[in-house]
């Protein structure tokens, strides 16, 4: 079984899935099932609007300070359709629909026939080390535009006639120019683990609680919040990095193809993407019609999730030391062994730790690392949690390795699973991680 590593923190990838404008009618998009979509429209669904206004400051305030930013521009028309990605084509649809040039519902077709010319220009810009993805075209022989966090449909900004406006969320107050921005909800840490229930704790209980499934892969006319899905899914399972797309995350399983099923339990409704990658069964459970990660699925085994927002502030700054870097460990990332016991070949010592052990600085911090990376505590844990949280309360220390790839792995068994990091020696630097006996690289 594969124990699945730390989210990306990108669970809450697309947080809004229909886009408005201020002053103009709420629009609501793009779906609410497994099978939506299929005919390439938006369906109307419930939905927060995006309010962009003048007030709301952003990085740039025209649309000559983006193109100044901008990485370079691609002429798109409805002529390349077919070799865009879906990500891409979503940004297209979204932004014409929250420009009004066509009405939600509309198909990607009628966005370029919606706009001057039949012409939209896709920008990669970079503003203050941010990356942005702007989707201008004209409309009555004006200059408008889109601006969205990259891979995504979430609109950060709006350019009218060569100006910009910093868009926000329903229920979010236009921002003061002269006041620091206030505490804001950034994308929530998603936790998983074997000790928080849900409704099953097998698929076997999913597959029981089946209402419906449609398979989708490249070939796949999937709505919005289906691709949004899909990705949110292949990075809580670290098969792709939080810049990949819709087609990275369909690749990352053995048969580039995700199986997304509608379940019910108890009344409520949820959404299970189910993939096999390294020939063993994954997935993720989703709360109906948003990208709220509820449950995640390992080799047939059901953990549920919790999910805790993190916020960012105009605080002053503080001593805390920055988190460690997202680390991404997969079945296609070669390392030195393939399973666990090729691994044991190359030991030399090994040390049984538990709670009484008496640990060096070195020991203590690649334990506490091992036990964040695998999802067995959280950060503010102290080092009893490490061992309460494994099925002996305690761990085993390999080490060995040949010359210049000398490691220590640290081994556990949760759940009734074996589990492991390993690290390069005398560093914090993962290089692999354990499940149920097979090995990823980790990058």
């Amino acid at each position: 079984m594969r124990f699945v590593t730390r989210s990306l923190l990108a669970a809450a990838l697309i947080s809004s899935m229909s886009m408005g404008c201020a002053g103009s009618p709420e629009i609501t998009d793009y779906t609410t099932g497994a099978e939506a979509g299929k005919n390439g429209k938006a369906d109307d669904g419930e939905a927060a609007k995006t309010t962009c206004t003048f007030d709301n400051r952003w990085l740039a305030d025209s649309s000559d300070k983006l193109d100044s930013a901008s990485q370079g521009g691609t002429r798109l028309t409805a002529a390349d359709i077919d070799r865009l990605e879906a990500t891409t084509r979503a940004q297209l649809l979204a932004a014409a629909v929250h420009l009004q040039a066509v009405d939600a519902g509309a198909t990607i077709e009628a966005a370029f026939d919606g706009v001057d010319d039949n012409t939209m220009f896709l920008h990669a810009v970079t503003l203050e080390g941010q990356s942005f993805e702007w989707v201008q075209f004209f409309l009555g022989d004006t200059e408008v535009g889109v601006v969205f966090n990259p891979a995504t449909v979430t609109i950060v900004a709006e350019i009218g006639d060569g100006d910009v406006m910093g868009c926000s969320t329903a229920g979010a107050e236009p921002g003061n120019p002269d006041e620091p921005a206030p505490c804001e909800e950034s994308a929530a840490a998603t936790t998983c683990h074997w000790d928080t229930t849900w409704h099953t704790d097998s698929s076997d209980g999913l597959n029981d609680a089946i209402i419906d499934s449609v398979e989708v892969d490249a070939n796949s006319d999937m709505d919005t919040l289906t691709q949004a899905q899909v990705i949110a899914a292949a990075l809580q399972l670290q098969s792709i990095s939080a810049t990949d797309g819709i087609d990275a995350a369909l690749e990352a399983t053995d048969d580039a193809m995700w199986t997304v099923y509608s379940v019910g339990f108890d009344d409520t409704r949820y959404t299970w993407l189910e993939g096999f990658m390294g020939d063993t069964e994954v997935g993720v459970v989703f709360a109906e019609g948003t990208t709220e990660i509820v449950a995640e699925i390992g080799d047939g085994d059901v953990m549920g999730c919790t999910s805790t927002p993190a916020t960012t502030c105009d605080d002053e700054p503080t001593d805390e030391p920055e988190p460690p870097a997202a680390v991404t460990c997969h079945w296609d990332n070669e390392w030195l062994a393939e399973t666990s016991n090729d691994l044991e070949d190359l030991v030399e010592w090994e040390t049984e730790l538990d709670g009484d052990t008496e640990l060096d600085e070195l020991t203590r911090n690649q334990l506490f690392a091992a036990a964040l990376h695998l999802q067995a505590i959280e950060a503010t844990d102290d080092m009893s949690a490490v061992f309460d949280n494994t099925d002996d309360r305690s761990w085993m220390l390999y080490e060995g390795g040949p010359k210049g790839q000398e490691f220590a792995w640290y081994k556990a068994h949760m759940g009734d699973t074996e589990v492991g990091v390993v690290f390069a020696a005398g560093t914090l630097q993962i290089v692999a991680e354990i499940g149920d006996g097979d090995v990823m690289g980790c990058l």
